[in-house]
């Protein structure tokens, strides 16, 4: 019991760290993605992605930059929210519910759903696809 006390109060402050040092660098604006970031993280440390590691942190930089692009489109033309939005939840479905035992589509939506609901400006489109 003791031994988890310790090791939760040491995964807080790596994650409150985390998200402070993430907002200094990336700002207020893209605070949520270093929320979910880290949120990912947790969930998928439990998997092992060493198998391709250059085929998988490609396919999490793509994805990350598909819902990047799509938020931003989707924010600013109602018309193209529709389909834009269809294609990237389900890209990104299909991609990581490949194990139902444990999917991990989770925080990649979460992730999408606060893009969504704090849309950036164009010229603050760099920095949250650098941040993402």
């Amino acid at each position: 019991m003791k031994q988890k006390i310790i090791t939760n109060t040491i995964i807080f402050i790596f994650v409150m760290a985390f998200v402070l040092t993430f907002k200094a660098i990336f700002g207020s604006d893209n605070v949520l993605i270093g929320i979910t970031t880290i949120t990912a993280t947790l969930m998928l440390m439990q998997r092992d992605f060493t198998g391709d590691l250059l085929k998988n942190t490609l396919k999490f930089i793509g994805i990350n930059l598909l819902m990047g692009v799509g938020t931003f489109i989707a924010a600013n033309n109602m018309w193209l929210a529709i389909p834009i939005n269809f294609a990237v939840v389900f890209t990104f479905s299909y991609v990581f519910t490949y194990n139902l035992r444990q999917p991990l589509y989770f925080p990649f939506g979460l992730q999408y759903l606060f893009l969504l609901s704090s849309p950036v400006s164009t010229d603050k489109l760099g920095l949250r696809l650098i941040a993402l």
